[in-house]
């Protein structure tokens, strides 16, 4: 017989998560920008097994960028392919600021929205998988909860701009000083 019930469901313990998202650290704003231009990103080596379990096991894998420093998250980008060891010809690290014999291989991600997100607008932000710490305070690399890193992409959409296809060459002054001091560009945020 046809009833007008929703069928009932049954939920799992480990129901699987759709997006993945991880704090990055940046040495300087240089290096984002850089990031922004070739659509590349360098991490540290120990974060590399744990970025590509995250992108074979999660459709999506999100970085939200903070620029040490600057008191501000600066953007979030989507990681598009796994961490793989460098080929000769992809000696890229070159292009990036800070110590390099820390960093590991490269890969590639599409950022989606860059802006400035003042720290004191996430101070209400605690992340439980960090000790419930502030999430003004993650490592490079920390893990966010799928909820946690859907509010800071929703806090940086509203303080940023949409990346263009052809924002990759190049970054334009306004949007550079964008990165690098924290503010929104003209006619974008609060």
């Amino acid at each position: 017989l046809p009833t007008d019930e929703p069928p009932t469901t049954i939920p799992t313990p480990q129901t699987k998560l759709r997006t993945k998202y991880f704090i990055i650290k940046s040495y300087s704003a240089e290096n984002v920008t850089t990031s922004l231009r070739r659509g590349i990103w360098a991490t540290q080596k120990q974060n590399e097994q744990m970025l590509n379990d995250a992108f074979l096991d999660t459709p999506r894998v999100v970085l939200v960028f903070s620029i040490n420093g600057s008191r501000h998250f600066q953007g979030y980008a989507r990681m598009t392919s796994l961490i793989q060891p460098k080929r000769p010809q992809d000696y890229v690290n070159r292009d990036f600021q800070g110590d390099i014999s820390k960093w590991g291989n490269t890969f590639t991600l599409n950022w989606e929205r860059v802006g400035s997100v003042p720290f004191w607008e996430t101070d209400h932000m605690r992340n439980p998988l960090a000790e419930n710490m502030p999430i003004t305070r993650s490592r490079d690399g920390q893990e966010l909860p799928e909820r946690i890193g859907e509010e800071m992409c929703r806090l940086i959409d509203h303080h940023g701009i949409p990346i263009r296809p052809d924002l990759m060459f190049p970054v334009t002054e306004e949007e550079r000083e964008c990165i690098a001091g924290g503010r929104p560009p003209k006619g974008v945020g609060g």
